[in-house]
């Protein structure tokens, strides 16, 4: 159930996602149809994990079996205006390392676990290392913005816990 704490916790993370995505831009107008899709993204996603966890096919099977179907949906989509070589490669790169491996390393890893919130969990750790690799490799400065938004995420998602309810 969606607890008072759970709510807080949520909007504050949300919070931070409107601070990150202002990043640059401070109390200047906000960019609510970018906000909206990145808010519904969110939701998608939520839904597509929850529906995964009751799928009954092995996680990698679903996973390409997903994949596989939905690439010449998008191709047919997205062919009138064919972005062209370099943008199809990497698009290839993102589907196979950033969608592919990686999601089927971790739905496997919320299937095997006896603590899905342990596991869970783990995925906030994602944004300060993303931003220790833009920092540190690509040598991109980063802005209050950028940790005040980050601050309030795992703000959230600290807050939004449930001690007691995990061994």
């Amino acid at each position: 159930p969606l607890t008072r704490r759970a709510l807080i916790a949520l909007v504050i993370g949300y919070l931070g996602v409107v601070v990150l995505a202002q990043a640059g831009q401070a109390l200047g107008p906000l960019d609510f149809t970018g906000l909206g899709l990145a808010m519904l993204s969110t939701l998608l996603w939520a839904g597509y994990w929850i529906a995964g966890v009751k799928d009954p096919r092995p996680p990698v099977t679903a996973l390409f079996q997903n994949f596989t179907l939905a690439l010449p949906l998008l191709w047919l989509w997205v062919r009138p205006a064919w972005p062209g070589t370099e943008a199809a490669l990497a698009a290839a790169y993102v589907g196979l390392f950033e969608m592919g491996l990686t999601f089927a390393l971790w739905v496997s890893a919320l299937r095997l676990t006896r603590h899905t919130a342990r596991i869970s969990r783990l995925i906030f750790l994602s944004p300060p290392l993303s931003l220790l690799l833009i920092t540190s490799v690509l040598g991109e400065p980063l802005q209050w913005q950028t940790w005040a938004g980050l601050g309030l995420i795992l703000w959230g998602a600290w807050l939004g816990r449930q001690p007691g309810k995990e061994a």
